[in-house]
């Protein structure tokens, strides 16, 4: 099954979908993920990314550290396994997320990029090739 990419404005209910979904026993709600942000700048337009120096950079992204709890070193993960786009990064990490939550199955992640950053293409990239998207919009705060 194809995970689904829940992405929002800033306190849209993006967070709330994402963990009511997560409840059900054949889904998995991923922590918050901006640290794929700031990927997109490294990405070609295809998607197309080095993946081993993309993990190195989420690893040390502090919101990874805090929220995902994945020990992770990039130099021991084999490349092939990362695959060469951010959508294939993305479905390796939404699956080691699963298997340290001994609940490998659907994935549901919750996304509010931040304004500035161009983050929802990374999103979108990864979602036309990988997932369903579901998006919320405001109108104001």
């Amino acid at each position: 099954m194809k995970p689904v990419f829940i992405g929002g404005c800033e306190r849209s209910g993006t967070t709330m979908l994402g963990a009511m979904l997560g409840c059900h026993s054949r889904s998995l709600c991923l922590p918050e993920s901006q640290f794929m942000d700031d990927q997109l700048a490294h990405a070609d337009s295809d998607g197309r990314i080095d993946s081993r120096a993309a993990l190195g950079r989420i690893v040390a992204h502090e919101r990874f550290r805090l929220l995902w709890g994945l020990s992770l070193e990039p130099a021991s993960v084999q490349a092939d396994k990362l695959g060469s786009t951010l959508a294939d990064l993305w479905t390796w990490l939404a699956q080691a997320y699963g298997r340290k939550a001994g609940n490998p199955r659907l994935a549901c992640g919750s996304i509010t990029p931040q304004p500035t950053s161009g983050g929802c293409a990374v999103y979108f990239v990864c979602s036309r090739q990988l997932a369903s998207f579901i998006s919320f919009a405001t109108d104001g705060p």
